[in-house]
């Protein structure tokens, strides 16, 4: 992609949306809880993981019959 100020342009920054934890983590904490009945886990965004891993650190993973986080 071409630089846009080396032609005399000006960049103006302007995210186009918002990332923000929901309003209640309840309902992702309730899904968490039931990941071990799961095979795969997809993430959309690195945002999504982020958030997830906030949520999962501090849990007890072989308690929830999770070996290991891969």
């Amino acid at each position: 992609m071409p630089n846009a100020t080396a032609g005399g342009g000006e960049v103006i920054h302007t995210p186009l949306i918002r990332i923000t934890a929901p309003d209640d983590p309840r309902p992702l904490e309730e899904a968490i809880h039931k990941l071990p009945g799961y095979q795969y886990l997809l993430f959309t965004s690195r945002y999504a993981v982020d958030y997830f891993l906030k949520l999962w650190i501090g849990r007890d993973m072989i308690a929830e019959g999770w070996q290991e986080l891969q």
